[in-house]
């Protein structure tokens, strides 16, 4: 079990407790797919790093050494749409991947932010790739209704968590660019609402007493019992009435 916390850690606390207490058991592996691996390269490729390397051990590439386009063709025109903007090469101008190790809701926290600008004092950047900006259907309150990318994907608890880490002196921005092979969208994102960032960190406090009693063992990790959930779907059977439509 891992004694730190993280933001991705944390979020699959919310999403399935089940399943996210078995993968720190080690009775879930995840298997990393194309989208991550595309994602991470081109954050390599904008802000410094191995990217070849990376590349080469995750089979991202060709017997020729060219990035194999089926999965990862939208990774250079990703690359080149942020390249090409001046106002995007301005924000992620400052140091990159910076580690991030605090305290927070009464349990150590481990991050990293991509990077804080030298142009942007203000500001500390979150690079990403999105399959686009189109709403994202989600259900909320028992409903499902089209929300922004950003809420759909859970960006506030991120920028939220570490806004507190750079002690609510900058702003979170998320930079974040599409998948699409041509004319991908880029689109720079202000999280400075201050009170949504508050509660987002309420929450967070007031989820954490929980999810450690179910790290601890001490209260059983109860599944989301969505069938969109791989841990759940194959851990239930599910009984339903057939319904006659004819």
């Amino acid at each position: 079990m891992k004694p730190h916390m993280s933001v991705s850690q944390y979020k699959r606390w919310q999403q399935c407790p089940a399943k996210e207490y078995a993968r720190q058991t080690g009775q879930y592996i995840d298997v990393p797919g194309p989208a991550l691996h595309g994602g991470i390269y081109v954050d390599l490729r904008l802000l410094g790093g191995d990217a070849q390397g990376y590349a080469e051990s995750n089979d991202m590439l060709t017997k020729s050494g060219a990035l194999n386009r089926t999965s990862y063709g939208w990774c250079e025109a990703a690359i080149d749409r942020v390249k090409n903007s001046e106002q995007a090469m301005a924000m992620l101008a400052g140091e990159s991947h910076v580690k991030l190790d605090f305290e927070f809701a009464g349990v150590q926290w481990i991050g990293e932010i991509d990077c804080l600008p030298e142009g942007l004092p203000e500001y500390f950047v979150d690079l990403k790739t999105c399959k686009d900006f189109l709403p994202v259907w989600k259900e909320v309150d028992g409903k499902r209704r089209p929300l922004p990318f950003y809420e759909a994907w859970d960006y506030w608890v991120q920028m939220a968590v570490y806004w507190y880490a750079v002690e609510k002196n900058k702003d979170p921005l998320i930079l974040a660019v599409t998948k699409h092979k041509e004319r991908p969208g880029l689109k720079a994102l202000d999280f400075a609402d201050y009170d949504r960032l508050e509660r987002e960190l309420e929450r967070v406090e007031q989820n954490m007493p929980l999810i450690q009693l179910y790290k601890s063992g001490i209260e059983v990790a109860p599944g989301c019992g969505s069938l969109e959930c791989d841990w759940c779907r194959g851990e239930s059977l599910e009984i339903e009435r057939a319904e006659s439509l004819f």
